[in-house]
């Protein structure tokens, strides 16, 4: 007895410890809203069966007295033409006339056919099993009927009289169709009006059954507004009120927890507390720090500008040295510009010294012709200094004769002596154009030596000019390369002009990213303040027992199979108990 009484409260120890998961709950309500839709689906299933089997039945019903109604009025005009023809033959006969009747019995005939077809219709419709006595009553009639006035309607077209209406009793049997035909209707509206009953008591039952459904939702929905409430919402309106304490900067408080909520509600309890816990720690850590990082950012705000100042004094130096680089650049480029003009100045004047040597050799040809003409024009002045001596001579031997021959010869010694006074004439004037030759070949020959001389002169110059322009060649090259070099001296300042100018930038926006950061900084330490933690002691003592309790749930695997037994709060990441729980039912 004691063990069994200790097994009861262990149990209700167990049961008032457990605490619904609202998975489990939300599984639970709609299992039992998929219950009562189940329900509500069959019943209406079997009642909009019930309405397809009424309807078919009145259906058939309704095809079967329609076939029937056919049937009869068919036998009913076949009845009515055939008295007819009757009455035509019985006045043909009294008047002689001959075959008026006849096509009231092919139409009699026509009648008779469509109420068979109809009446084989209604027998094909209608199963054997479905057959009352009152159709059998009916259609045992409706065959005594067909069958005489289908006698009836031979006979009369065999005799030609009118006798054989008395031998078969069509009003007899014309009467017991009508009155079985009468006791049809009554019970086939005596079956619809039963057949509507039946669907209307499955409808009065179908009604009850969406009535107790929907009472049972309400029910069940009260329940779940209930268990919600008590369960999740009101645990969930406190979580809210503490987390509005902690948005408001009250972390002094621990969080309370309600007696019986829901596991994920107890979860996020506990995890709010891990989390307030964190917090706490959190926040007296960051006052701790932001008071010793206030002081660094102070101290390399100041190492910061002291750092902007020194590269705003190596821009404006770099910038300087730029400049003068640029200013020898200048003067190089000028100094290379009169270089290369002394160049070309150096090659024109070989041009001009290479065309006075060829000048020169075209008077030293000339000189050698003139010296070569001088010495023929020598050659003729002999010649003819020869002829005038001949000359003379031959006057004094003209002069001889003369004297010799006398009076006679006087003419001839006059004539002798005129030629002998221009021989000595010639020869006079050849001895001086020989000594006049002689004189322009000396000066040719002068003249000669002197363009010699100016020729080795002229070939002196031009091989200075040739290496004054090498030379200015040489000078230009390097002037180039010197230029190439101040260029490239000049880009390399450039470019570092410019790491210096962005670093001047970089320095200048980290020194304002230190001033903003010691701002943020100031701002942070003033947000921080703003929280109020509890006392030591309190801390000490409120959090440590919801801690450990909050960290052994979270210890808890989905297996069951605890892990470690302790865990540690950091200011880094605070373990949540909602990770590792269990949320099977």
């Amino acid at each position: 007895m004691a063990a069994r009484l200790s097994h009861r409260n262990g149990l209700f120890r167990r049961l008032s410890q457990f605490r619904p998961s609202f998975l489990s709950g939300l599984i639970l309500i709609i299992g039992l809203f998929s219950l009562l839709q189940l329900l509500s689906i069959g019943v209406l299933s079997q009642t909009v069966t019930q309405v397809k089997q009424g309807s078919h039945t009145q259906d058939i019903q309704g095809q079967q007295q329609a076939l029937m109604d056919q049937t009869r009025m068919e036998v009913m005009n076949a009845s009515d033409k055939l008295n007819r023809a009757g009455i035509y033959l019985l006045y043909d006969k009294e008047s002689g006339s001959v075959g008026s009747w006849q096509s009231l019995m092919e139409e009699a005939e026509t009648s008779l056919k469509l109420a068979k077809s109809h009446y084989q219709q209604l027998m094909n419709a209608v199963p054997s099993d479905q057959r009352d006595a009152a159709f059998s009553e009916l259609t045992t009639h409706y065959q005594q009927l067909y069958d005489g006035l289908v006698e009836l309607a031979q006979g009369i077209k065999q005799t030609n009289e009118i006798d054989i209406f008395f031998a078969v009793p069509i009003q007899a049997y014309q009467n017991m169709f009508t009155q079985s035909y009468a006791r049809y209707l009554k019970d086939s509206d005596q079956r619809q009006q039963q057949t509507a009953q039946q669907l209307i008591g499955q409808l009065d039952r179908t009604q009850t059954v969406f009535i107790a459904v929907l009472a049972a939702l309400l029910v069940i929905a009260a329940l779940v507004w209930s268990g919600v409430t008590r369960l999740i919402v009101r645990p969930l309106h406190h979580i809210h009120q503490h987390l509005q304490n902690i948005a408001a900067g009250d972390l002094s408080q621990p969080l309370t927890q309600s007696g019986r909520t829901a596991r994920e509600i107890n979860q996020l309890s506990q995890s709010i507390i891990v989390m307030q816990t964190g917090l706490v720690t959190l926040i007296d850590q960051v006052r701790e720090g932001m008071e010793t990082m206030l002081g660094h950012v102070a101290q390399a705000n100041d190492d910061n500008q002291k750092l902007s100042t020194q590269a705003e004094c190596q821009f404006k130096e770099l910038r300087a040295a730029t400049e003068h680089v640029e200013e020898l650049n200048q003067h190089l480029e000028k100094h290379e510009r009169h270089t290369q003009q002394a160049s070309r100045h150096a090659e024109e004047t070989s041009h001009i010294a290479g065309k006075g040597e060829k000048m020169m050799d075209d008077v030293r040809v000339a000189m050698r012709a003139i010296s070569d003409r001088s010495q023929q024009m020598t050659d003729v002045i002999s010649l003819i200094d020869n002829v005038a001596f001949q000359t003379h001579i031959l006057s004094l031997n003209a002069a001889i004769e003369a004297a010799r021959a006398g009076v006679q010869g006087r003419g001839f010694a006059v004539v002798a002596r005129e030629i002998g006074t221009l021989a000595s004439q010639s020869s006079h004037s050849a001895q001086n154009i020989n000594a006049l030759i002689s004189q322009s070949d000396q000066s040719v020959s002068s003249g000669a030596q002197r363009v010699n001389q100016l020729n080795d002169s002229l070939q002196n110059i031009i091989r200075a000019a040739r290496e004054t322009s090498s030379f200015l060649n040489e000078i230009t090259t390097i002037a180039q390369q010197q230029n190439r070099s101040i260029h490239e001296v000049t880009h390399r300042i450039s470019s570092l002009n410019e790491s210096v100018k962005q670093n001047a930038g970089q320095v200048a926006a980290s020194a304002d990213t230190f001033s903003s950061l010691l701002q943020q900084a100031a701002q942070l330490n003033s947000a921080v303040s703003v929280f109020r933690l509890p006392e030591p002691s309190q801390n000490e003592v409120d959090y440590s027992a919801p801690e450990r309790h909050a960290v052994s749930n979270a210890s808890v695997m989905a297996d069951g199979h605890p892990s470690e037994p302790q865990a540690r709060v950091s200011v880094l990441s605070v373990k949540n108990p909602i990770a590792s729980a269990d949320y099977h039912s």
